[in-house]
C-alpha cells in the first residue's frame, strides 16, 4: 500500500506541514507542549485528604497530594466484612487472611487438602470392560485401563451396529466405527504423525 503525504494545519502555530499520519495535529513537540500548557485548566489549591497538606492541581477529581497518601488513606479506612484471624483446617495454626475467602494458611496446606479429597473420591480398583483386567483409576470418570481398550470397545460392531467401514490411513486395515477417526488404533495414529514429521 502506497503512503500519501497529507497537508495539515498545525493546531498551535497554524502553519502547514506534511505528514503521512492523518491523526497528527501539531508540527513539532514544542508546538504540542505550548498548546497543552495554554489550554489546560487553571491550577487550584486543594488540601490532601490524608496528610492535610495543601497542593496545586488542575484535576477536579484529585484529592490526595501523591499516590502514597492515597494508598495510606485507603488502607486505614478499608472496610472489613469478614474475620481477619482464622485457624487453618489442615495444620490447625492461626493466620491472618489476605482476602475474604481464604481458608488455608499456605499453598502447601491447600495441596494437602486437595490430595486428601481426591484420594477419597477416586475409586481404588476397577475392572476394564474390554480386557477384564483390574486397574487403578486415576479419577472417577475413568472406565477403561488404557486408550487402546477404549477405542477397541468403541469400534466394536456389536456396540455400534450402524458403524461405517473405513480403511486405516496407516496400516490400510478395514475397521468399523461411527467416529470421524481415520486410524484403527492409537498406535497407528501416533506412528503416522511421527512419520509425517520426519518426512
Amino acid at each position: 500500500m502506497e503512503l500519501k503525504l497529507l497537508e495539515i494545519t498545525c493546531k498551535n502555530c497554524k502553519k502547514l506541514f506534511s505528514t503521512v499520519n492523518r491523526y497528527k495535529r501539531f508540527c513539532s513537540p514544542n508546538c504540542k507542549k505550548s498548546y497543552v500548557s495554554e489550554n489546560s485548566p487553571p491550577l487550584k489549591n486543594k488540601t490532601c485528604k490524608n496528610c492535610g497538606k495543601s497542593f496545586s492541581t488542575s484535576s477536579t477529581g484529585k484529592i490526595y497530594c501523591n499516590k502514597e497518601c492515597g494508598w495510606d488513606y485507603r488502607a486505614k479506612h478499608k472496610p472489613v466484612h469478614y474475620p481477619m484471624s482464622v485457624i487453618c483446617p489442615d495444620c490447625n495454626e492461626p493466620f491472618e487472611r489476605n482476602y475474604p475467602y481464604q481458608q488455608h494458611s499456605s499453598k502447601l496446606c491447600v495441596k494437602k487438602q486437595y490430595k486428601s479429597v481426591t484420594q477419597i473420591k477416586a475409586p481404588e480398583n476397577r475392572c476394564c470392560p474390554e480386557c477384564n483386567n483390574d486397574f487403578k483409576a486415576a479419577n472417577s470418570k475413568q472406565i477403561f485401563c488404557s486408550e487402546e481398550c477404549r477405542i477397541s470397545q468403541h469400534n466394536k460392531i456389536e456396540m455400534m451396529p450402524s458403524g461405517k467401514l473405513k480403511k486405516c490411513k496407516n496400516c490400510k486395515k478395514i475397521f468399523t466405527t461411527l467416529a470421524k477417526t481415520k486410524f484403527c488404533s492409537v498406535s497407528c495414529r501416533t506412528y503416522f504423525k511421527n512419520k509425517k514429521k520426519l518426512s
